[in-house]
Order: C-alpha cells, then structure tokens, then sequence
C-alpha cells in the first residue's frame, strides 16, 4: 500500500514514534555538525536523520577516507607538463613522479590514458576548460592510490578503447582519501566517475558532471563519497547511483536535466542528501530500492517526470525533511505505509516552481 501527497506541500519529518504530536513548543534538536554526519554516514548507519549542514566535513572523522600513509608524504618536487615545460605528455610526468610531488598541467589537449600510482596532486593551470585529459578510448584516469589529489582539469570519455572492448568509466577509482576539485567530467560512455570497493572514499567538490552515457556519478561496493557543490546534469542513466553497501553525502548540489531518474539508491545504499536541487529527470527525483535508505533535509524536488521522491517496498528508512515539491508529473511523493512516518505532513507555504531554463 502507497501514501501520496499532492503537490505543492512541504514534507517535514516528526520525531518520536510517529504519531501525531505537538510540534510547536518542542524544543528544537541541535543541529549536527558535517562532520559528526559524515562520520555516522560513512560507518554505514541508516538510521541517521540529516538535520543540517553547517560546517565543513572532517576527513578525519571518516573511516574510509583516512589515509595514513597518505598524512606522512612529504612534500615533493613540482613538474611542468605542457608546452616549454620540461615534460611533453602527463605519461612522462607521472615516470618520473615520487610520492607527495605536484604535476601542474598547463593549456592543451592530452590525449591520453592516465594511471594514478603515486601520492602526488594534479592540478591545471588555467582555466580548465582549457586543460583536457582523455585519449578518445578506455578509462581516462585510473587512481589506484589513497592521498591523490585532481583539481582544475577537464576529463573527457570515450565511446569505445582501441580493442573494441565494452565502453568504461572516465574517472575510476578504488582508493581512499581521493579528491576531485574543480573538474569537469564529461562524455563518458558509462560513469563519469566510478568509486568501488570497501577501501575507496572520495572527496567530490565544485566539480561538473555531465553528458555521460549512464550514471554521471557511480558509488558503490562498500565505498564512501562525500559531494559538495557539484553540478551533475544530463546523463543517460541516473545522475547519481549509491549501491551495494556504499554510503553517500551530497550536499549543495544541482541534479538536473536526466533521461532516468534523478538519484538511485540501490541495495544496501544509504544516502543522505542537504540542500540539493533534484529537477527535470525523466523519471523520479529520488528512488530507493529494496534495502537502501535516505535521509534528505532542505531539497527541492521539481517538474520531474515521475514522482519526487519515490521508496519502494523493502527499504530500510526514509527520512525526508523540510524539503520542497513542485511540478512533478505525479504525486509528490510515494512510500510504504510502514515508511510514511518518514513523510509526515508539516505546516508549510506552496512551493514555487524551479525557473523553466534550469
């Protein structure tokens, strides 16, 4: 049995047990700080209800993003890569590359496959629209290593490698303390980003992901993300995938303009999202399969092709507070009887609609 809301509501999430109660003396909870969220997220429990982001998350308080070999790299030498400079091809760069040393790109296109094996930083120098990595086939960068670094560049995929092997992923990484910075991630065949496996962890900020075959952004196998200011929009397959044991944060982030859903969270995902815009996906904003959970405060979920947030059958929790519904083709939301505690109607104005061009 499903509980439906129309739209145009706001959605608030009541504590205690779930029956009605007088909201309006209580005394509000204090909010959690970033980090004590990220930490609860990362060790996997479902239960935690977001209530806010007020303060940047601590690496170090996240199991699978700490890297203590990555804390002891000293600093190393900078290498130029680019024209004049001392290497021609990032290849060359990352042979003669140590652990904790800097590779600073300059303007060009570098086609190439790049292999990520040494704790060092990437970083573009210039815009990075003008700095472009990717050969045209296979994986375009491939971090294997905690403590790495990749800011300021922009990372193309490629529809088919030389061999005439299955299309792959344009970033994938299967190591902790991992960061992506002011990246562009675009074209991909399958994921723009794929993190797997019990030991990743990845750090996603001020970054776009967009145009990609399947999913923009990839999580899973036990793996752990935290997305910050991102921008991920029009991708084949959903925006965002958190499956099979992977534990994921978004905070702040524009989901736009998807041909599936906007947000998957699979088997065993858990996902907890704040302030993030969910708008103009073919088919629902959020939905969470048997076995994932969510916990969602301060989202807007608009003129999607299907409902806003959708919880089917056998998932773990859903918690969605003081979020925003406008526009969706169907109602607003959808959600077991057992989950609609999640749901709880608050007192709240209409929302508006996003602007048509967003």
């Amino acid at each position: 049995m499903t509980n439906r809301q129309p739209e145009g509501e706001r959605k608030r999430r009541r504590k205690g047990t779930g029956e009605a109660e007088a909201t309006a003396s209580a005394e509000p909870p204090a909010p959690r700080a970033a980090a004590d969220v990220a930490s609860l997220l990362l060790a996997g429990d479902a239960e935690v209800v977001f209530e806010s982001i007020d303060e940047e998350p601590s690496r170090e308080s996240s199991a699978p993003f700490e890297s203590p070999a990555s804390q002891s790299v000293p600093v190393g030498r900078t290498l130029t890569v680019g024209r004049g400079a001392e290497f021609s091809t990032l290849r060359e760069a990352f042979e003669q590359a140590a652990d904790g040393d800097r590779i600073v790109v300059r303007p060009g296109r570098y086609a190439e496959n790049v292999t990520i094996d040494r704790r060092v930083t990437l970083v573009g120098d210039g815009p990075r629209a003008s700095i472009v990595v990717g050969q045209g086939f296979g994986c375009a960068v491939w971090i294997g290593i905690s403590g790495v670094q990749v800011r300021g560049v922009t990372i193309v995929g490629a529809s088919l490698d030389g061999a005439g092997s299955p299309p792959t992923s344009a970033v994938v990484s299967t190591a902790a303390d991992v960061t992506l910075a002011d990246c562009e991630i675009r074209d991909a065949p399958l994921s723009g980003v794929l993190a797997h496996g019990p030991k990743a962890g990845l750090v996603l900020e001020d970054s776009q992901i967009r145009n990609c075959g399947e999913a923009g952004l990839f999580i899973a196998e036990g793996a752990g993300a935290i997305v910050r200011r991102c921008r991920i929009v029009g991708n084949g397959g959903p925006a965002v995938v958190v499956n099979a044991q992977a534990r994921v944060a978004l905070v702040d982030c524009q989901i736009r303009r998807g041909l599936s859903h906007g947000i998957c969270v699979g088997a065993a995902g858990h996902l907890q999202a704040s302030g993030c815009d969910v708008s103009a996906h073919a088919g629902n904003g959020i939905v969470v399969e048997a076995g994932g959970s969510l916990a969602a405060n301060n989202c807007s979920f608009c003129r999607n092709g299907e409902h806003g947030v959708c919880v089917n059958a056998g998932a773990v929790a859903a918690d969605v507070v003081d979020c925003t519904f406008s526009g969706n083709a169907m109602d607003s939301w959808s959600a077991p009887e057992s989950l609609q505690r999640g749901f709880a109607l608050g007192v709240g104005q209409p929302s508006e609609a996003a602007p048509a061009n967003a």
